[in-house]
C-alpha cells in the first residue's frame, strides 16, 4: 500500500474489500485470504468504516508490469489515509 501513495501522490485512497484482495494475489503468492477477511480487518482491526452507499470511487489496479493505473468504479469503500497506512507499517516493523 505504501508504493501505491508513493506512485500516485494521494493523501488518501478509497478500497473496497476486493480491491486490496486483488492486489494482494498480483503483488505476493496467492494466500488465503478471503475478501471477508479483509473486510474484518478493514472494520475490527483498523476501526474502519465504510460508506454507507454505493459511491463512485476511484479503483487502482495492478498491471503485469507492476504499475497502478486507475479506473472509475461503484461501491460502497472504506477510505484509507496514508498517514494511518504509515502508522501502521512503523507497528509492524517494531
Amino acid at each position: 500500500m505504501v508504493n501505491l501513495y508513493k506512485s500516485n501522490n494521494d493523501e488518501e485512497i478509497n478500497v473496497v474489500p476486493q480491491d486490496l484482495l486483488n492486489m494482494m494475489n498480483r503483488m505476493f503468492r496467492p494466500t488465503y485470504w478471503t475478501r471477508n477477511d479483509i473486510r474484518n480487518l478493514l472494520k475490527e482491526t483498523w476501526k474502519l468504516n465504510p460508506q454507507n452507499n454505493g459511491l463512485t470511487y476511484i479503483r487502482y489496479d495492478l498491471d503485469f508490469a507492476g504499475i497502478f493505473y486507475q479506473n472509475n468504479s461503484v461501491g460502497r469503500y472504506f477510505t484509507i489515509k496514508k498517514d494511518f497506512i504509515l502508522n501502521k507499517r512503523v507497528e509492524m516493523l517494531n
